[in-house]
């Protein structure tokens, strides 16, 4: 093997040498793991995992069988809120709570707008199910709103109403 002893034997070791490679510190699996475990973004994301699982269980949120729709918008928030929920269906999942998660983006046809990023993440990276619901509630806003007004209000109650007959639709 060209690997340094040091790291088949778990310990991390600085190369040198004419590999090209030299001064690169090179990691364990279970160096790697540990590092990742502590890093502040890991913290938080268990920390939050931990409320949702409190929450969930204080309000019984999940049944076996259960259809849970993720609605993501594209950001943040939303984004953070499907991870939480598919690592706590894996936790669930031993102890006999199954349930199916659909991710549901609205994509509204506003004009410039390009979902692929958000298609290729769901689908790609994060493997999950998902439905992109194609409404073009964009020009419904623009058209009933009075000039010099907020869109935000109209556009909120229209896509809710999308969400809403989706969730119907997937049960």
């Amino acid at each position: 093997s060209d690997l340094p002893a040091s790291f088949l034997n778990g310990n991390s070791t600085q190369t040198s040498g004419s590999d090209g490679f030299a001064g690169v510190s090179v990691f364990s699996k279970k160096q790697l793991r540990k590092q990742e475990q502590n890093s502040p973004a890991n913290k938080l994301k268990w920390k939050l995992l931990k409320q949702l699982r409190k929450t969930a269980k204080d309000y019984q949120m999940f049944e076996d069988g259960d259809h849970v729709m993720v609605c993501v918008s594209g950001g943040k928030d939303s984004a953070a809120m499907l991870v939480l929920l598919m690592t706590l269906r894996e936790q669930l999942e031993p102890i006999g709570i199954r349930f199916n998660i659909t991710a549901v983006h609205v994509d509204q046809k506003q004009p410039g707008y390009d979902g692929e990023p958000l298609v290729r993440w769901l689908r790609d990276e994060l493997n999950v199910d998902y439905r992109i619901v194609e409404e073009d509630t964009y020009s419904i806003v623009v058209d009933k709103t009075a000039e010099n007004k907020s869109y935000c209000t109209m556009c909120s109650r229209l896509r809710r109403g999308v969400l809403y007959s989706t969730a119907m639709e997937l049960g």
